[in-house]
């Protein structure tokens, strides 16, 4: 089973242990993020940072997650799709995530934000909550 991972996903599973981190770290390699999450996620760290974890905690899980449990794919993937992705999504950042889910087979999109993407669905990408994960990897270990 293969799941593309959203920005704010990362975000969960960085800022505070609990089931966002525990399902993606009990799960390596089941993962898959477009290249340019990672980056988004480190610029926008003053936003979401609210508990202030020094930049060398952060960093340091970050790094563990991008080299040990989530497959990056590189834009060349999935650039192809850009033109319609960029069609498809409410925030302009959340490009690549659609056009990654329109070149690759896989469950669908784990996010917390699927106002963001309602056009995508009506496109045929899936959207994925955590529950929906968590019975999926209940179901499937």
């Amino acid at each position: 089973m293969t799941v593309i991972l959203d920005s704010n996903v990362i975000i969960a599973a960085l800022i505070k242990p609990g089931i966002v981190r525990k399902i993606i770290i009990d799960n390596p390699g089941e993962w898959l993020a477009p290249e340019a999450i990672f980056e988004e996620v480190w610029e926008h760290r003053e936003v979401w940072n609210r508990n202030k974890l020094p930049e060398a905690e952060l960093h340091g899980i970050l790094a563990m997650l991008s080299e040990d449990f989530v497959n990056i794919v590189s834009e060349r993937v999935y650039r192809d799709h850009e033109p319609v992705a960029k069609g498809l999504v409410a925030d302009i950042e959340d490009w690549p995530l659609v056009a990654l889910a329109l070149s690759v087979n896989n469950e669908g999109i784990w996010t917390f934000n699927e106002r963001h993407l309602e056009k995508a669905v009506r496109h045929g990408v899936h959207l994925l909550t955590t529950a929906d994960v968590e019975r999926k990897y209940r179901r499937n270990p």
